[in-house]
């Protein structure tokens, strides 16, 4: 199978100010600012050229480009859901990275804070399948929003930082959903906070990592509800993990009343919303759902540490 055989549409609808590298089994757009500096690191299309591993974490082990001043985080893809721990590092549609760089490019466009994208790039495994990354500048003096949890957890957060964090969130995220955005992946570890002015009014979040979220003219209200039960059942499962160590760090965490703020917050700047019809929807479907999430994650702490993973293709990369 070659690109020939399977050409990318998606191409087409790249913004303006990116180039593409095109090869018979791989394909790449790469910012036009930063192909002359990734050409001296020897990436192409189909080869990494100076990689490097970074100080960064995710999911998965991030990687980085250095160009002096500049860095840029390399993020590639991996199976989520409840049975990422079978279906390894191949995908089937070589377009994903290039849609994210395209809703990517759109929330820049209207003025949200997200990394601005400096390529996509998809590479034809053998045995079939695509290996995909992202490429991203590095967004430097932030920490994601789960360590800002724990420092809250810990106690070490004043009031007025607490609830500006709060406050900030509520508007970053009824904004995203005014937007038509519901972020596909929408966790603590995919927000970013300043390490400064936690406490300030004019106090801004970073959304990272639009891998499946898709834009739309509009939310319909089931959209917006589940996206808002994504983030309630990540930060909910934290707190529970954290309450389970019963030791001394166990209080000061996120409370019912950090959750009536956000909500009451997130009514304010979307002006159309009941906060308490919005939080018995998202508790009772919480409860619903929450022995099936269960279940998933004992199946990951089970299976994902294996070495032999259904879908792993074992080759130098």
């Amino acid at each position: 199978m070659s690109l020939e055989r399977l050409p990318l549409p998606i191409l087409t609808e790249l913004p303006a100010g990116y180039t593409v590298w095109s090869e018979a089994r791989a394909v790449a757009a790469i910012a036009d600012e930063y192909v002359a500096p990734l050409t001296a690191l020897g990436v192409t299309a189909s080869k990494e050229g100076d990689v490097q591993c970074s100080d960064l974490h995710g999911r998965q082990a991030l990687y980085e480009y250095h160009m002096g001043a500049r860095s840029v985080v390399v993020r590639r893809f991996n199976h989520g859901g409840l049975f990422r721990w079978a279906t390894g590092k191949r995908f089937r549609d070589p377009a994903r990275p290039f849609r994210e760089l395209i809703v990517s490019e759109a929330l820049r466009a209207a003025g949200f804070l997200t990394p601005k994208v400096v390529g996509a790039r998809a590479r034809l495994a053998s045995g079939g399948g695509w290996y995909l990354e992202l490429l991203t500048e590095r967004v430097e003096n932030v920490d994601d929003l789960g360590v800002v949890l724990e420092r809250a957890r810990r106690g070490e957060l004043r009031f007025a930082e607490r609830r500006g964090v709060t406050r900030a969130l509520a508007r970053l995220l009824a904004r995203l959903h005014s937007f038509g955005l519901a972020h596909a992946d929408l966790q603590p570890r995919n927000l970013l906070v300043p390490t400064e002015g936690l406490a300030d009014d004019t106090l801004r979040l970073w959304v990272i990592d639009l891998d499946r979220s898709k834009l739309r003219e509009s939310l319909s209200e089931e959209q917006r509800l589940s996206n808002m039960r994504r983030l309630f059942r990540s930060v909910e499962r934290r707190s529970r993990n954290a309450l389970a160590k019963a030791d001394a760090e166990t209080t000061g965490f996120i409370g019912r009343t950090d959750y009536a703020r956000f909500l009451r917050s997130y009514q304010k700047a979307c002006g159309a919303h009941d906060w308490r019809a919005d939080w018995r929807a998202i508790q009772t479907a919480h409860a619903r759902r929450s022995l099936a999430h269960r279940v998933g994650q004992a199946l990951e702490r089970r299976f994902s540490d294996a070495t032999e993973r259904l879908g792993v293709e074992h080759e130098s990369r």
